[in-house]
């Protein structure tokens, strides 16, 4: 028997890492044919070794992929959390300074807060206080 052509095929099947009941395949088929006088054998097991490589590599680049995607949405949904909350602040602290119209500035811990100072870095409220 004379064998002058070779397929060959390597598949994975793995968990979608963030979402339930959901599963991935990359799958791959590389077809050769052979040289005359070439081992079969040989061929085989190399043609077999490049597509287990190549589906194994695939399946590392969706991983890569769906967790980079998942950090960027986690980040997005953040981000959007952290707007509406600063927003519900500075409507709060609008409300606060309409009723209290003394309280003119907010001081945070560990943030200065240059813009009502004047040139000698003493705020109105500090000079009001002294």
């Amino acid at each position: 028997m004379e064998i002058t052509e070779i397929t060959v095929s390597a598949g994975r099947t793995f968990n979608h890492p963030y979402e339930t009941y959901s599963n991935l395949r990359p799958n791959v088929t590389v077809k050769a044919n052979l040289a005359p006088g070439e081992d079969p054998v040989k061929a085989i097991n190399d043609l077999q070794a490049l597509a287990e490589k190549t589906v194994e590599d695939h399946k590392q680049e969706l991983l890569n992929s769906l967790e980079e995607l998942h950090f960027l949405t986690e980040a997005q949904r953040e981000m959007t959390s952290l707007g509406e909350q600063v927003t519900r602040s500075q409507m709060r602290l609008e409300e606060i300074r309409k009723r209290h119209p003394t309280l003119t500035t907010l001081t945070l811990p560990g943030v200065s807060d240059t813009s009502d100072k004047g040139d000698d870095g003493i705020s109105d409220l500090q000079r009001e206080n002294e």
